[in-house]
């Protein structure tokens, strides 16, 4: 389609009335020869309006939302607890496991640096596709009030995450088969 601006912003207008009447929301996520915040750099030749968005019906019920599970395994130290504590918590690593310390269950895991254990962590996601996190910084919210939210505040999606322990001798307690198992598996290598 080779839309001008007038056709691109009828478009979005005519998408959010129609959205709204079928309790979905919408969000941009890129534009080319539109302006704004998710503009991508394009050639001088392209000079139709175009995007790309994504359109989530709001759940109305638990039943409603969408659970992934997704399985992270790895080799020792390839980082799969720091990968883990940045989704979860929102904040980069500080370079010294800041980021995985929240993610430790046992006394002995702070004080070898390194998980033993399965870890189970969430995150949820609105039906803009914002990540749901606490409002007060540092506070991480609980697998309960993010399900809460899944329902009132219209989140749509749900992602649990297992963590195996990446030392060969622990992966006996990894117990996938005690849980249910995952959609996917992510392998986790060390660069």
């Amino acid at each position: 389609m080779n839309f001008d601006k007038n056709d691109w912003d009828f478009a979005l207008s005519r998408l959010h009335s129609v959205t709204e009447s079928l309790g979905a929301d919408y969000r941009i996520l890129m534009t080319k020869n539109v302006g704004g915040d998710d503009e991508v750099d394009v050639s001088p030749k392209e000079k139709a309006c175009s995007g790309k968005l994504m359109i989530r019906r709001r759940p109305n019920s638990v039943d409603n939302v969408i659970e992934t599970r997704i399985a992270v395994v790895g080799n020792v130290d390839a980082g799969k607890s720091t990968m883990l504590g940045v989704l979860v918590k929102g904040g980069l690593d500080d370079g010294r496991g800041k980021a995985r310390v929240n993610l430790f269950r046992h006394k002995h895991e702070i004080e070898s640096g390194r998980t033993s254990s399965v870890g189970m962590e969430i995150m949820g996601f609105d039906s803009k596709g914002e990540v749901v996190m606490a409002q007060t910084a540092g506070r991480k919210l609980s697998w309960e009030e993010i399900g809460n939210r899944s329902v009132c505040e219209f989140d749509q999606s749900t992602y649990s995450a297992n963590k195996s322990p990446g030392q060969s001798h622990r992966l006996h307690r990894s117990g996938w088969s005690r849980t249910l198992p995952p959609h996917y598996r992510l392998r986790h290598a060390q660069q």
